[in-house]
């Protein structure tokens, strides 16, 4: 079964090397940005950004669940998920969908930046094994797979409107497809929402307001 699920994914991303090659380079460029722009901030501005941070883990340490995390994070996630269906779901969602993968990078880069500009001691490698780490394992992978689909439905859309070959049928068959692609999505995102948030409140919040 597992050999089996590896052979699809294998032979998606195959059949759609192009769009995973400019969304893999899109999330790389976003990352190495925003480490960059962690390397560029003053001392001043480092430290706001740390009292800021600060004051957050003492204040999520007395006052946030476990619950009430994973619907941060879960409704965070879900937006995004709705947005590039969306976008998949229009003719000139392309390029938009490639700066949202690549602003995901940009959050990654800066956050794995500065906490390890911060933290630069266990208190950084929990905050990456708990946080980072299921994003970048569970749900990097299906939001570039959503992307994938997004893309390829708004190229057939932009291309069919230009040589009139769109036909309705068509057209539900694709959006079935899309949206069948979301709904995993969201259910790898939840997975990852919910081990997020058990490895934070475990872990992290414990000790990173110490």
């Amino acid at each position: 079964m597992k050999a089996k699920m590896g052979n699809v994914f294998s032979r998606y991303f195959h059949d759609n090397a192009p769009i995973f090659f400019i969304l893999m380079i899109s999330l790389i460029i976003g990352i190495i940005a925003g480490a960059f722009t962690v390397v560029a901030m003053d001392t001043h501005q480092k430290s706001e950004l740390y009292s800021y941070v600060n004051g957050f883990f003492q204040t999520q340490k007395s006052t946030m669940s476990g619950v009430e995390l994973f619907k941060q994070l879960f409704t965070n996630y879900l937006k995004l998920i709705l947005l590039l269906w969306f976008l998949g779901a229009t003719v000139l969602g392309i390029p938009l969908i490639f700066g949202l993968i690549g602003f995901e990078g940009f959050t990654i880069g800066f956050t794995v930046g500065f906490i390890f500009d911060v933290f630069s001691d266990i208190r950084g490698i929990m905050f990456i094994l708990s946080s980072i780490l299921p994003q970048i394992l569970i749900v990097i992978p299906f939001l570039i797979i959503l992307s994938i689909s997004g893309a390829k439905f708004s190229l057939y859309l932009l291309n069919g409107e230009g040589h009139k070959k769109i036909t309705k049928n068509e057209v539900r068959l694709r959006l079935v497809s899309h949206s069948t692609i979301s709904l995993l999505a969201v259910a790898a995102v939840a997975l990852g929402a919910f081990i997020q948030s058990l490895a934070i409140q475990t872990f992290f919040l414990k000790i990173a307001a110490k």
